[in-house]
């Protein structure tokens, strides 16, 4: 019986990145999930008990920060992502911050819509996998 391949639940409002980031899981053999502000992504979250959230920081209403907050309560194996070109790379109590709150950050700036590669995100969701695992 072959496993089950990870789901990833990507949050963001803006539907270009989503799609975008849905596509690179995807080729990297990730099913996903999409919602587009933090209220959906705590339903799903508490509903289909994702692998890994993939967080845009900046959402409407409930933003990633906060969904962060929540999540455990939920869904407590679920690892958190944060993402955002709005973080500085070179802050390092920036980073640091966020890295207390959520398992791990991309952060960079761009000239496109994120702060990622496809290798990246691959290499950052393995290591993810095996913090659970070992």
């Amino acid at each position: 019986m072959a496993t089950q391949k990870p789901l990833v639940l990507v949050a963001d409002n803006e539907r270009t990145l989503r799609n975008i980031l849905c596509r690179i899981l995807e080729l990297g053999g990730y099913r996903t999930i999409t919602a587009p502000g933090g209220e959906m992504a705590l339903r799903l979250a508490e509903e289909k008990k994702p692998d890994v959230m993939l967080l845009g920081m900046v959402m409407p209403r409930i933003n990633g920060r906060e969904v962060c907050r929540r999540v455990p309560k939920i869904s407590a194996e679920t690892r958190i992502v944060y993402y955002s070109a709005a973080v500085d790379p070179t802050d390092t109590a920036q980073l640091r911050e966020l890295r207390h709150e959520a398992d791990a950050v991309i952060a960079g700036r761009s000239n496109y819509h994120g702060p990622f590669a496809p290798s990246v995100i691959y290499c950052l969701f393995q290591r993810l996998g095996r913090l659970r695992d070992g």
